[in-house]
């Protein structure tokens, strides 16, 4: 029962400094992987969007879907209770949780294959997504043990690595004949190659799987509660895509889907910042960080970062779609600015709110603020949707992310006094103006690349000049964070495989 050593791990006796440093370098590695990550797959969805017709490119979102909501369902949380507590993990509780995952994702797998079975066709299609799942929480126990350390060194080159291959496989077996099918076999290959990075170089290796429900049950409640708030998060995506694709057909999903790999490229900020400011906060608040300071701190650099990528997308949505997917996809342009703004106005607040609220180890308050926002965003859009189309869903979206900010501030208010309107109104207001004046520029100059290239330049120059006017300490604090976070995450070296207690012992 001996725990990880004292190297792997980053407790409540480091510096206030020392976890600032490794979070900002946490948060650069990832946002790099991200941007990598999501620019590769954006190549690869423009490239499978035209290989692959409108109603396809919808069954290949659903089944993607399906297999990301497995993913969720098969973690079943318990590694959270084991980042966010101050003791370090021991062999046995991550063989356990590894354990009970696995249990989980072979159930989820083998309920897919009874209806495809049965029937056959799009269902085996569909199926074929989950098998993916068993071998993708085989990296469990190293995420936590690196997650708890603030070292995502390995965690976002084993990422890339994955999406590259995914991107690779699916577009030449696409290619060479295999059609959707050759999209489902990518994805076991992603799984395949960013667990086998994380288990031949983390610290820990590939525990045996252990079940012992002793061990497990003091997990339960925190582990269960941030679980339902990850599953109410995809559900709730999935949710979108079944409602669409009910009212609007598979050609809406593929529209749709299309608008939100847009907005994964703001999303890209939003996953690396969030991922970093769950166990970075837990951290600080046991080095004894002043818990106001440091939420407003996160909401101001969140806010003003965040204004970036939401102005690029929604300023340059009339060149921006043309561009990359065709013109048989027009309708997905009004969908943009809608959802450039629900993130422009979630991204902080669950950056710095949730990510407090769930470092205080409040469940009813993290469940909670996502139920608010998944049951507005699909009652409104089950309305807008049959009136507006894609753009109803965007819109449903935007009264969505609303709902979630007003839920969130008044949960962290129990705990700290903080008005977010008065923190993140200067980039909200400079992120609209830009937009409104960037898709004018979009709108008006061909062709659709000059357009893109010229709407974006002066919609990112013309924040950044408002920004400057309203709130000019906040964009020096931006770049001083990140020239910070440049110093602290070089050199970067790639991992090598080193002996650990848990490889040892296993």
């Amino acid at each position: 029962m001996s725990s990880i050593s004292p190297g792997e791990q980053i407790g409540g006796d480091s510096s206030l400094e020392d976890i600032r440093s490794r979070a900002m370098a946490g948060a650069l590695k990832l946002g790099v992987r991200n941007v990598l990550v999501r620019g590769v797959g954006l190549v690869g969805t423009v490239v499978l969007a035209r290989l692959l017709k409108p109603a396809d490119f919808g069954l290949v979102a659903l089944g993607l879907s399906i297999q990301l909501l497995g993913n969720v369902i098969s973690s079943g949380g318990l590694g959270a209770e084991l980042i966010r507590r101050e003791k370090p993990p021991t062999h046995t509780e991550l063989r356990c949780v590894l354990g009970y995952q696995l249990l989980a994702a072979f159930a989820i797998a083998g309920l897919a294959s009874i209806p495809a079975v049965v029937i056959g066709g799009q269902a085996g299609f569909i199926a074929l997504f989950t098998f993916s799942v068993p071998i993708a929480v085989l990296d469990t126990p190293c995420r936590i043990v690196l997650s708890r350390s603030l070292n995502w060194d390995l965690i976002a080159y084993s990422e890339v690595a994955g999406t590259l291959g995914f991107n690779v496989v699916a577009v030449g077996l696409v290619i060479l004949g295999a059609s959707i099918w050759g999209v489902a076999i990518a994805t076991i290959i992603q799984a395949m190659i960013v667990v086998g990075l994380l288990v031949a170089i983390g610290p820990v290796g590939l525990p045996l799987p252990q079940f012992s429900f002793s061990t497990i049950r003091p997990l339960l409640r925190f582990g269960l509660a941030y679980q339902t708030m990850v599953l109410i998060d995809r559900g709730r995506d999935q949710a979108v895509n079944i409602l669409t694709a009910a009212i609007g057909g598979l050609a809406l999903l593929g529209v749709w889907s299309v608008a939100y790999r847009i907005f994964l490229s703001i999303m890209v900020v939003l996953e690396a910042l969030w991922q970093v400011s769950f166990p970075a906060m837990t951290r600080m608040l046991e080095a004894g960080q002043d818990a106001r300071h440091m939420v407003d701190r996160v909401l101001r650099l969140n806010g003003t970062a965040f204004g970036f990528p939401a102005v690029a997308v929604a300023g340059t949505a009339p060149a921006l779609i043309p561009t990359l997917f065709g013109p048989h996809f027009d309708a997905a342009i009004p969908v943009l600015p809608w959802g450039a703004a629900a993130l422009l106005l979630t991204g902080p607040v669950v950056t710095a709110g949730l990510s407090f609220i769930q470092a205080k180890g409040d469940s009813r308050g993290m469940i909670h603020s996502y139920l608010v926002q998944t049951a507005v965003w699909l009652a409104l859009g089950s309305f807008l949707i049959p009136i507006f189309g894609a753009e109803g869903v965007g819109m449903a979206m935007f009264v969505a992310a609303i709902a979630l900010v007003i839920t969130i501030r008044r949960t962290t208010q129990k705990y700290v006094p903080m008005d977010f309107l008065s923190v993140v109104w200067p980039p909200i207001t400079a992120a609209a103006i830009a937009a409104v004046i960037g898709w004018m520029i979009a709108s008006q100059v061909n062709p659709s690349i000059l357009g893109l290239v010229t709407s974006l330049i002066a919609s990112e120059c013309l924040y950044l000049l408002i920004l400057f006017a309203l709130r000019r300490r906040d964009i020096e604090s931006l770049f001083t964070t990140l020239q910070m976070a440049v110093r602290s995450a070089s050199p970067a070296k790639m991992p090598v495989p080193r002996p650990s207690p848990m490889k040892e012992a296993v």
